[in-house]
């Protein structure tokens, strides 16, 4: 592999400033663009549910109990039994397998909590998902366990911001692409450019000693002669 001068390549990059700096607004117009008026914005709303017990005396036991409830409850949130009846209820015109991608369940921090997070393109849809989903899930569990021991903490709320969408990280990331892709391919130009462009790159490639550098219509550019 042939080495590269460092100052050479500077130089090169400092001649090419303009095609680097068109690049970077170039990719900066697209990503602005896509992101604001062709990227679906999509909403994330959740609702948290508290495992309890059906009296009012909690002891360590049902602690546990509950604790040990929380994987297959979280199975049970986004079974099909439940998705299928929220989409009845709702009336909405997802199939299961759709809606269990949009809907996630996570036990928070290690508690007896289970949050319910649903996101869809429609910020009050999203709401009446999540908190439909919990009131489903409710009733399965008292179905299949005869057991009351769910509470809802939190019900939902439609979100007023898109969670996909923030114009200002978009346009600091896509000025950093931008900025590399210019770079690149710069740098991938002045690799492939074969041309002699000073006396001293003759000397170096030739080895051998220039004479005379004769301007060819006050270009950069020389034609050399030597021996």
């Amino acid at each position: 592999m042939e080495e590269i001068d460092l100052k050479e390549l500077l130089n090169y990059f400092v001649s090419k400033i303009f095609l680097m700096l068109s690049i970077v607004f170039v990719v900066l117009i697209i990503g602005f663009s896509y992101d604001a008026f062709i990227k679906v914005p999509k909403y994330k709303s959740y609702t948290t549910v508290l495992l309890t017990t059906e009296n009012n005396t909690i002891t360590s036991n049902d602690i546990i109990l509950n604790k040990n409830l929380i994987d297959t409850y979280t199975e049970i949130i986004k079974s099909r039994k439940v998705v299928g009846k929220v989409i009845d209820n709702l009336s909405l015109d997802y199939d299961i397998e759709t809606l269990q991608k949009n809907i996630a369940v996570a036990n928070v921090n290690d508690t007896e909590i289970i949050k319910i997070t649903v996101e869809d393109k429609d910020s009050n849809l999203a709401k009446n998902i999540a908190n439909e989903t919990a009131k489903v899930f409710n009733a399965e569990v008292i179905k299949l366990y005869n057991i009351q021991n769910i509470g809802i903490i939190d019900y939902a709320e439609a979100s007023q911001k898109p969670y996909n969408i923030n114009l200002i990280k978009s346009i600091a990331i896509y000025l950093m692409i931008g900025i590399v892709l210019g770079l690149a391919v710069v740098f991938v130009m002045f690799y492939f450019d074969t041309t002699i462009k000073t006396t001293e790159e003759v000397e170096r490639k030739l080895n051998i000693p220039v004479i005379g550098a004769i301007p060819v219509g006050g270009r950069k550019h020389e034609w050399v002669t030597s021996i």
